[in-house]
């Protein structure tokens, strides 16, 4: 694989669009070292956008129907990124905040609905 951090504007809004509008779905390993959000696109194309720590370095993939469209890699201890790799880890935030907003909505509703919450003794 080729390192490709670039992503079209037209592309990237597209995207971002489709993280905000449509349900995000999350995996994250047992280890915690590997994430991949999942959307399925207006236009019925599967969006995944997928982390992995690998020893000492962090790849990223974008793929649209399983196809990549951007791969990267960089250490773990880098801390200087080009402009291309942070509208990419955006696109990752912006996927953990949404999935972060979908829980609390939908526990926020429950109550609402009739459901009640399990206790455990």
């Amino acid at each position: 694989m080729k390192t490709n951090a670039y992503i079209s504007p037209k592309l990237l809004q597209r995207i971002s669009d489709a993280i905000s509008n449509n349900w995000v779905s999350s995996y994250i390993d047992p280890t915690g070292q590997m994430r991949e959000y999942s959307v399925v696109m207006p236009d019925e194309h599967y969006l995944t956008l997928t982390s992995d720590v690998i020893d000492d370095e962090c790849e990223y993939v974008i793929s649209i129907d399983e196809e990549e469209i951007c791969y990267f890699t960089i250490p773990v201890t880098h801390k200087v990124l080009s402009p291309d790799m942070e509208q990419v880890l955006s696109l990752f935030n912006q996927c953990s905040a949404r999935v972060i907003w979908q829980e609390i909505n939908r526990t926020s509703k429950l109550p609402a609905l009739g459901v009640k919450y399990k206790s455990y003794s």
